[in-house]
């Protein structure tokens, strides 16, 4: 008599065998998923799913990644925990893929304590250096740093005590660093000193070292410059930055600013409140007149500060205006274009920007700001011009250029953080030496999504995934073992 192959009955030891290696697999599978959410628990690695880090490329990052035919070497040393990790993986795997010659090396200097030390010692970085971007190229380097990459919600912080990234700025930067190191001309500016001008140092707000280290990453060096002694200002200075000088200078010493600038000098003015250094009469003859008042501005919520804000398309604040964003002042005075020679040989003047149309210029000032109806010019204030003078005769280089700023402290190390003025310092810096395919690289906006939980809804989540889905699968395993044993 031949056995039914369909009886169960007479399945015998094989099918005893097959329902355990069932349950075998099953037990194992479960094991598995436990385990995986186990380790992902404790070694989470994170993804990105904002827009935000895929915005495309400027055209001027386009354009200088594609001049670029020799190999530039770029170390992302960071943390990958890093909020901003995520941005400045994504931008410069964007350049990669423009150009392969941009070669990319991620470095995580607290998993690879070996590599990171090597890195250190290579480029000299000290113990507290971290979370940088190193561009190197036949010996040139460039460091772009962490606190370099975003500006902040200032508003936010004030309202809320929570320190908000507000705009991503790694395009600006990276795309500089790419330039300097790849770009063998190294220019030459002065600054000048022995007039009581602002310092050049780090640690006091009042100083222009910030301002300073911005010219580097413009592939810029930056000598003291005295004008007694000179009989020239040197040709090869291509930007002469005067910021704030509080002393007298004297006739002749203004006379070789006067023929530096004729002979297609580029410099950087910027007016102290109450400064002595008589250089109005030198901007006078450049068509530009900085008066003897100060601005206020009663609709700003701080007082003691001024926003100046650009309303023309000139290239130094053209992102500005577009982006409706100020650019801070503490003391400023009026600056503004002469009215008279218009003649076409004659310096081209521009008001770059202005205060809002309740700005008041006081003339009584220094007993408590006395304001005075009849003295007093009220509306929009211009408080910073462009001064451009072409078809120099003798000169092939270019055009006379300056800018004019009414408020020396608008770079110093405590204002070049606020509002738009790093952006305008940057394009100022970049247009004032010719460099005008950095100015337009604007920062990417930043938005943040966050989800919320508390101590006990994040233990119940971490149950979930640790104990909740493996017990599901073990359940509906067994409900379809049971069905087929009715």
């Amino acid at each position: 008599m031949t056995a039914d192959p369909h009886d169960e009955t007479n399945a015998g030891p094989s099918a005893t065998g097959a329902r355990f290696n069932v349950m075998l697999g099953t037990i194992s599978l479960i094991a598995i998923v436990v385990m995986v959410n186990y380790i992902a628990s404790r070694h989470p690695i994170k993804w990105s799913i904002s827009a935000d880090r895929y915005q495309p490329l400027s055209p001027v990052t386009l354009q200088i990644l594609k001049s670029v035919s020799e190999e530039v070497n770029v170390i992302i040393y960071f943390d990958p925990s890093s909020p901003l990790f995520g941005h400045v993986q994504s931008l410069l795997h964007q350049y990669h893929e423009v150009n392969p010659k941009i070669a990319i090396e991620e470095v995580d200097y607290v998993t690879e304590p070996a590599r990171a030390e090597a890195i250190k010692t290579e480029h000299g970085l000290g113990p507290s250096m971290r979370d940088l971007i190193i561009f190197t190229h036949k010996g040139r380097t460039r460091i772009v740093r962490h606190s370099q990459l975003a500006e902040y919600d200032s508003e936010e912080l004030l309202k809320t005590r929570t320190v908000k990234r507000k705009e991503f700025t790694g395009e600006a930067h990276f795309t500089t660093a790419l330039l300097a190191v790849h770009d063998a001309k190294k220019r030459v500016a002065g600054y000048l000193i022995d007039h009581g001008e602002h310092g050049s140092g780090m640690d006091r707000e009042n100083d222009y070292g910030q301002f300073l280290k911005l010219l580097q990453d413009h592939n810029v060096s930056v000598g003291n410059v005295r004008l007694a002694g000179l009989k020239e200002i040197p040709d090869e200075l291509q930007l002469l930055i005067v910021a704030g000088s509080d002393a007298k200078i004297s006739e002749e010493n203004q006379a070789k600013l006067h023929r530096y600038l004729e002979s297609g000098g580029r410099m950087l003015v910027l007016f102290r409140y109450r400064g002595r250094s008589e250089l109005e009469r030198l901007m006078d003859r450049w068509g530009v007149e900085v008066q003897n008042r100060r601005v206020v501005d009663p609709t700003q919520q701080n007082q003691q500060a001024v926003a100046a804000y650009p309303e023309v398309a000139h290239e130094t604040v053209r992102a500005l205006t577009q982006r409706q964003m100020g650019i801070a002042m503490a003391l400023p005075r009026p600056v503004r274009a002469k009215d008279g020679n218009k003649t076409a040989d004659a310096p081209q003047v521009v008001e770059l920007a202005k205060t809002t149309k309740q700005g008041i210029a006081v003339v009584d000032y220094e007993n408590g700001l006395r304001y005075d109806e009849r003295t007093d010019e009220t509306g929009a204030i211009p408080l910073i011009a462009a001064v451009e003078k072409g078809s120099i005769m003798g000169v092939s280089e270019g055009s006379t250029r300056m800018i004019v700023v009414g408020d020396s402290h608008c770079f110093d190390n405590f204002m070049l953080p606020q509002g738009g003025n790093r952006d305008f310092a940057w394009n100022a810096v970049s247009w004032l030496l010719d460099q005008s395919e950095l100015i337009g690289i604007t920062p990417q906006p930043i938005r943040e999504y966050r989800f919320s939980m508390t101590a006990k809804q994040l233990q119940t989540v971490q149950w979930i995934f640790l104990a909740g889905i493996p017990g599901g699968v073990l359940f509906l395993g067994w409900i379809v073992w049971l069905r087929r044993q009715m």
